[in-house]
């Protein structure tokens, strides 16, 4: 959350430890990857636009879209 953003995507999870975070463009390609325990992604730096983040967790991987205003 928020969705959609424009600066800041917070993500929480109280099942486990966030491992990394890949946010992806519409067309599949990788454009931001955050390595680490890291719940505030900062995608200030992303064009507006629709995207997939896959979140890899100590107990899988878990996708959702989201929109950067």
């Amino acid at each position: 959350y928020p969705n959609p953003t424009a600066d800041v995507l917070r993500i929480e999870t109280t099942e486990s430890k966030i491992l990394n975070v890949s946010i992806f463009s519409t067309n599949g390609q990788l454009v931001k990857e955050v390595t680490g325990s890291s719940q505030n992604i900062d995608v200030a730096d992303l064009p507006s636009g629709m995207y997939q983040l896959m979140v890899a967790t100590e107990k899988g991987l878990f996708s959702n879209s989201f929109v950067k205003n």
